[in-house]
């Protein structure tokens, strides 16, 4: 195993379930972020705080649901390479009905 994907998967393990946030929550979360982060015009941390900010959500929510969508698979990403919160993340797919996103991993 890489060093890198060791340390992705250590930064998203602690986020597998999130049994104290509502699931509307996390669906409006992934709603607003899923597009923006397609486009990749900005990084995942700006990405995150603009979702914050749009719904109203204490600052650092959309960055924990991010790492609940990627400990889940529910967005993929390279795991070989760093994610980096202060850079564009790159997805490779992201899976559908946004129903379907929970906490059981």
């Amino acid at each position: 195993m890489s060093k890198t994907l060791a340390e992705n998967i250590k930064w998203l393990h602690p986020y597998l379930d999130l049994d104290d946030l509502p699931q509307s929550d996390i669906t409006r979360i992934t709603m607003v972020m899923t597009p923006l982060v397609l486009q990749a015009k900005d990084s995942l941390a700006d990405i995150a705080a603009i979702c914050d900010d749009q719904l109203g959500f204490t600052p650092g929510l959309s960055l924990l649901v991010v790492r609940h969508l990627l400990a889940n698979r529910v967005w993929q990403v390279n795991m070989v390479q760093p994610i980096r919160p202060s850079e564009k993340l790159v997805l490779l797919s992201s899976l559908e009905p946004l129903e379907e996103i929970g906490g059981v991993g």
